[in-house]
C-alpha cells in the first residue's frame, strides 16, 4: 500500500473507495494535460485543491452543472481534509514549478 492510501485509510473516511477513485481521476487529469502523474500526498493535495476550485467555480458559473459538480467537489474537500490531517503539504503544481523541480516523494 502506498503512502497516499495509508493516509486516506488512516483517516477512517466513509466511502474510502470514492476518495481513491477521486485520486485516480486527478491522475487521469494530469495525464491528459501531459503532466507527471501526482503520486505523493503533497502532489495529490495540490491537484485536489486546484480541481476543487475549478469544480466550485464551474458550479457557480453554470448552475445547470451544479448537481453534478458539487458532489464531486464535496469528495475533493474531504480528500483535502484527510491529506491535511495526515500531514501532507501541497507541492507546487507542474505549471508552478521551476525548471527541474519535482514534487515531494
Amino acid at each position: 500500500m502506498d503512502k497516499l492510501s495509508t493516509i486516506l485509510r488512516a483517516a477512517h473516511l466513509p466511502g474510502i473507495d470514492d476518495f481513491l477513485m477521486a485520486v485516480e481521476w486527478l491522475r487521469e487529469r494530469a495525464a491528459y494535460g501531459e503532466h507527471p502523474c501526482p503520486r505523493s500526498p503533497g502532489d495529490v493535495l495540490a491537484w485536489a485543491l486546484d480541481e476543487l476550485a475549478i469544480q466550485v467555480e464551474q458550479a457557480q458559473d453554470h448552475a445547470e452543472e451544479a448537481p453534478d459538480r458539487l458532489p464531486f467537489a464535496a469528495d475533493l474537500a474531504f480528500l483535502v481534509g484527510a491529506l491535511l490531517q495526515g500531514g501532507a503539504v501541497p507541492a507546487p503544481l507542474p505549471w508552478q514549478r521551476q525548471d527541474g523541480e519535482v514534487g515531494d516523494v
